[in-house]
């Protein structure tokens, strides 16, 4: 397993991330998981620890629940998926030490694009970053 994808309720949101994730690994690397204290089961077994996990949350409320993972997850690549970019909902997303956040709001074409370069930079050099700036553009 590569990648858990964590998204408490069923409905748009969760279709529309499962089409994002599907279209950068096949289903047999990702495990979706509605429920918190399942995540935490697969957090806590040493022998299938994911190298990715995209965490969802709707509103605020998810969030708090989400905060509650960040010793557990600590050394996971976390990609999360907040309620809105407001200033105080980024800043409590920081607690988890995300290496990418986005809003549910969202087509997730960038999210699909994080998870590409995550997955797919070591076989394919030209999605490694090279030659880019600090910035992600490359100099003129």
């Amino acid at each position: 397993m590569k990648l858990i994808c964590y998204t408490k309720r069923p409905g748009g949101m969760r279709s529309r991330l499962g089409h994002a994730i599907a279209s950068v690994l096949p289903s047999e690397q990702v495990v979706n998981c509605s429920d918190l204290n399942k995540l935490r089961g697969w957090l806590n077994r040493a022998d299938s620890r994911p190298e990715t996990m995209v965490l969802a949350a709707e509103d605020h409320a998810d969030l708090s629940e989400l905060l509650g993972l960040a010793d557990a997850i600590h050394d996971v690549r976390t990609v999360l998926v907040l309620p809105d970019l407001e200033t105080e909902t980024v800043r409590a997303a920081l607690v988890l030490r995300p290496s990418f956040f986005t809003h549910c709001q969202g087509t997730f074409g960038d999210l699909q694009a994080v998870l590409t370069k995550l997955f797919h930079a070591r076989k394919d050099p030209s999605l490694s970053g090279a030659g880019c700036s600090p910035g992600g553009v490359s100099p003129l």
